[in-house]
């Protein structure tokens, strides 16, 4: 199995989604939209794409995701649309926010799409810096471990489970791990799921 060339056209198709303009004209129209998770950190191995939402004016997340909801359920590319607002009570380590969902038929297989709408502004500034920080320590070498780590638990699953990416990062980024076993000890060690999708 080549990973890096897996991770290189998951990356590709999910940059062709996100230049799709008519999904993300409600939410264009009011405000950005920020690439975020493993296509921003170019470690992509299954079809996820994760999007923050940040409006211009609060006011405007209920239109843009009712706007967005009407217009996707008419796609046929469109699969599902779902829109969680307490994510949080599932998972405590998420911040308070509204996950609005899509599963989407690019032609070639099915993508998750998470687009995050965060209630505090301080939360979504943090987890955009978090992001930029790991994007800054990330070398092709530590790349290609990342994706050795995240395809090792993503297998028995299909993807990696909830959670367990963060940690993947900062095992490797911050912590200065190197081996596949080891990484995977040190989410354990942290509380971080590896033996169940949820």
């Amino acid at each position: 199995m080549d990973i890096l060339k897996i991770s290189d056209e998951l990356k590709k198709e999910a940059l062709e989604i996100l230049s799709n303009q008519e999904l993300w004209a409600p939410f264009l129209s009011r405000g950005k939209i920020h690439l975020t998770g493993s296509t921003f950190l170019d470690v992509l191995v299954y079809p996820d794409l994760d999007l923050y939402f940040e409006a211009n004016d609060p006011k405007e997340v209920l239109p843009a995701l009712a706007e967005a909801a009407h217009l996707h359920i008419q796609i046929e590319a469109v699969r599902t649309v779902e829109i969680e607002k307490d994510l949080h009570l599932r998972y405590p380590t998420m911040p308070l926010g509204t996950c609005y969902q899509l599963r989407f038929d690019n032609g070639k297989q099915l993508w998750k799409i998470d687009l995050w709408v965060l209630q505090n502004a301080s939360d979504l500034k943090k987890n955009l810096e978090t992001s930029s920080h790991f994007k800054k320590l990330i070398t092709p070498e530590k790349r290609e471990i990342i994706l050795r780590v995240k395809h090792r638990l993503a297998a028995p699953f299909g993807r990696t489970p909830v959670g367990s990416s963060y940690l993947v990062y900062v095992a490797i980024l911050e912590k200065g791990l190197n081996t596949v076993d080891g990484i995977i000890d040190y989410i354990r060690s942290q509380g971080g799921n590896v033996d169940k999708l949820k």
